[in-house]
């Protein structure tokens, strides 16, 4: 991103995944901490959403008025692993979590030396009455010099300032940290490796194996457009193969020998990106 500061110094930054998750926005402390929001009392979904995604610090040796930055951190958790346990005929909704969206939050402080703290104190020569005449002796009065105590830097304090992160001339407001939200993706597609339906005994078997961890939700019809039976399989580990076996119907009748079946199929991966429905068909 573009970064710049209006003296040197260095930016404290912490970035979160998921930010409806945030319920109050953290403290300068924390943020340099970069620690998990959960453990603060400040988010409202399983801890492992709360986690800072990427946190650090930014040198600036100089006053620039924009210079690039990077900021790296770890991909958005795993979101599809807290799903429930029966996920026959259940259909799943993904709107509780936007995965593609992070909160940053950047925190500035100056560079040492700022001399807070000193002060001066001397007093005009005081003019000593003995003896009189125009040769009369002066005293210097004490100069009382306080040289810096424990240097303190300059750092910004909350509240943090909302900012568009997108917009290259976005300033914040002075003496306060800024947040802003923005999108990550990745470069790979979703996708399937491969897929397949064969019938097995009183069963329909789909095999599949994505490209990437993610979310597979499948649909099986009959007479091309009834849906009878429908689940969902989390994916997070895209090496492995998977397999789901479908006997009966949502409303608990078997399957039919002989009857031409369709097994609708599509993925969403970890940053929301969802693939096109794919079609198998097989005959019981």
């Amino acid at each position: 991103m573009d970064l710049g500061l209006n003296e040197q110094g260095r930016v404290f930054y912490a970035v979160y995944g998921n930010p409806s998750c945030i319920t109050a926005d953290p403290t300068a402390a924390e943020i340099i901490a970069g620690v998990n929001l959960a453990d603060v009392h400040k988010c409202n979904c399983t801890s492992r959403f709360c986690a800072a995604a990427a946190a650090g610090v930014l040198p600036f040796t100089a006053a620039a008025a924009s210079d690039k930055v990077s900021i790296a951190g770890t991909d958005p958790a795993f979101v599809f692993d807290d799903l429930p346990a029966d996920t026959f005929c259940t259909n799943y909704s993904r709107t509780v979590y936007a995965p593609t969206q992070q909160s940053v939050y950047l925190l500035a402080e100056d560079n040492l030396p700022t001399y807070k703290g000193w002060s001066s104190n001397c007093s005009m020569p005081l003019p000593d009455p003995e003896p009189p005449g125009p040769c009369a002796r002066v005293t210097i009065g004490r100069c009382i010099n306080t040289p810096p105590a424990a240097e303190q830097v300059n750092q910004q304090a909350p509240p943090f300032a909302a900012v568009d992160l997108s917009n290259a001339a976005a300033a914040g407001p002075q003496l306060q940290p800024v947040k802003g939200v923005i999108t990550v993706t990745d470069p790979v597609a979703a996708g399937f490796v491969q897929a397949s339906i064969n019938s097995t005994g009183a069963s329909l078997v789909f095999t599949f194996q994505t490209s990437k961890p993610g979310l597979v939700q499948w649909r099986l019809v009959e007479q091309v457009t009834v849906e009878i039976a429908n689940g969902y399989v989390a994916v997070p580990d895209a090496s492995a193969e998977q397999q789901v076996a479908v006997s009966r119907k949502c409303n608990g009748q078997q399957l039919v020998p002989g009857t031409a079946y369709a097994m609708w199929y599509n993925m969403t991966d970890v940053y929301g990106h969802t693939t096109d429905i794919s079609i198998l068909k097989v005959v019981m």
